[in-house]
């Protein structure tokens, strides 16, 4: 085998293992979090449980980063050893990792897009609310309020609502959205749908992804809430009015939105019963938890040639 197939073979067999690992110590983090911060906010949640989710392909990347690394440094260029067949599967299941997410992603992009297009086509652009937000005003057979893309966020707007919030409604559903940008909510949701692991093919990968759902829609409500009762209030009232007018959602919505068909009752309640414990979204950078990381690539990157030995000794065991 050539220098660069065995190079290949080992980045991707790295990224399936620590990937997997990856999935392994995520799941964990995930079902220890009300032991670990049983107080935190729903900023502070939301950051955590998305650096859960995208810790297996970072850990992947990383650690097959190094190997490549140390491969391309210190191996013979004479050098042309055989690969045996549990390194060859490795290999195969990362190259399915990696092409499956890749295939998510684009087909999450295409469902936005065609969404959009068609929510477009359907109003027209009007300045909203007392910031005179610009939105796509449309006619739908849902009352939806929802935010679009994450480089350049649009808003829509689905008709019958401003016939049927008043102006402090209205203004607290677009702050709510506007934390959602804010928050760059869409690009993380995009991100998680695609991550290229083993833990994307199981249901554990859409639970996480729900809980970091309604932890990111609670952060955003705290967001839009935090100038006082007032503004709580006409967020509750707004979320109700949008339950009651709710049909049976046409086809799910790949964006943000204010409501999405789910149970209300719980965030109803928390915006009326938290009072002044409701926060401004805040929360501690992601670098908190990626810096232990960082470290690891960095200490790692010192330690080049002993990687190099240990592949060296992983191919002789797989081969």
């Amino acid at each position: 085998m050539s220098l660069a197939a065995l190079g290949t073979a080992l980045a991707l067999g790295a990224y399936a293992v620590a990937s997997t690992l990856g999935c392994a110590i995520s799941v964990a983090g995930w079902r220890s979090l009300p032991l670990l911060v049983p107080t935190a906010s729903p900023a502070v949640r939301s950051q955590l449980l998305f650096a859960l989710r995208v810790l297996p392909p970072v850990l992947g990347a990383a650690v097959a980063g190094l190997l490549l690394l140390a491969f391309l440094l210190f191996e013979p260029r004479e050098s042309v050893e055989p690969v045996g067949v549990p390194l060859l599967l490795l290999a195969l299941l990362g190259g399915a990792l990696l092409v499956t997410g890749a295939r998510r992603a684009a087909h999450g992009a295409r469902v936005s897009s065609r969404v959009a297009r068609s929510w477009r086509a359907r109003g027209r652009e009007r300045a909203l609310g007392a910031r005179g937000e610009t939105a796509v005003v449309f006619d739908w057979a849902f009352p939806v309020v929802s935010l679009f893309g994450w480089r350049r966020p649009h808003l829509f707007v689905e008709r019958r609502l401003l016939e049927a919030f008043d102006a402090d409604e209205l203004d607290a559903v677009l702050r709510h959205e506007s934390a959602h940008a804010r928050g760059r909510d869409n690009l993380k949701r995009s991100v998680m749908r695609s991550c290229p692991d083993v833990l994307g093919a199981t249901p554990l990968s859409r639970r996480l992804e729900k809980d970091w759902s309604e932890a990111a829609e609670a952060a955003a409500d705290d967001a839009a809430s935090a100038g006082g009762a007032g503004q709580r209030l006409a967020l509750a009232s707004a979320i109700v009015k949008l339950a009651r007018m709710a049909t049976p959602l046409p086809c799910p919505v790949p964006g943000s939105a204010a409501y999405d068909g789910a149970p209300v009752a719980s965030r109803v309640s928390r915006l009326l019963d938290d009072g002044d414990a409701i926060a401004p979204l805040a929360a501690p950078s992601l670098a908190l938890v990626s810096t232990p990381l960082a470290l690891a690539v960095l200490w790692g990157l010192g330690q080049l040639r002993q990687i190099h030995e240990l592949i060296e000794r992983a191919v002789a065991f797989l081969g």
